[in-house]
C-alpha cells in the first residue's frame, strides 16, 4: 500500500489464524496503479462511472468478489467473500459522497 492509500478490513473474530477463512471483507482506496481493472463492466449510476465486477471463486474457501471503480483520480475497491454483483453494488451505494481532499493530509 502506498503512502496515500488506505485499506479497511473486516474480520470474523479475534485470534483467527487462517487468513483467507477469517477475513470477511475489505475496502481499498488510493491512487490508481498500473494494474488494469478487469471483470464484468457495470455502471455505477450514483457516481456516473463504469466499474468492474469479478466474482470470487468458492471451493475449500471463498475468494473475495470485487467491485473496482475510479472517481476523481482515486481507485476504490470493495471486496466481500463470495458476494454477488448486486450485493457489492449495494455496498458501493453506501458511499454518500467521495471527497478526495480528506486524504491529502496523510
Amino acid at each position: 500500500i502506498a503512502q496515500d492509500d488506505y485499506m479497511i478490513g473486516i474480520w470474523y473474530r479475534p485470534g483467527c489464524h487462517e487468513v483467507t477463512a477469517c477475513r470477511y471483507a475489505h475496502m481499498f482506496g488510493g491512487r490508481p496503479s498500473e494494474i488494469t481493472m478487469t471483470g464484468k463492466r457495470v455502471y455505477l449510476r450514483q457516481f456516473g462511472v463504469t466499474g468492474y465486477f469479478e466474482l470470487g471463486r468458492c471451493g475449500f474457501g471463498c475468494d473475495d468478489s470485487t467491485l473496482a471503480f475510479e472517481i476523481n483520480g482515486w481507485r476504490y475497491i470493495f471486496g466481500i467473500k463470495g458476494a454477488s454483483e448486486q450485493y457489492l453494488l449495494k455496498a458501493a451505494r453506501t458511499l454518500r459522497y467521495v471527497r478526495t481532499d480528506l486524504f491529502s493530509a496523510f
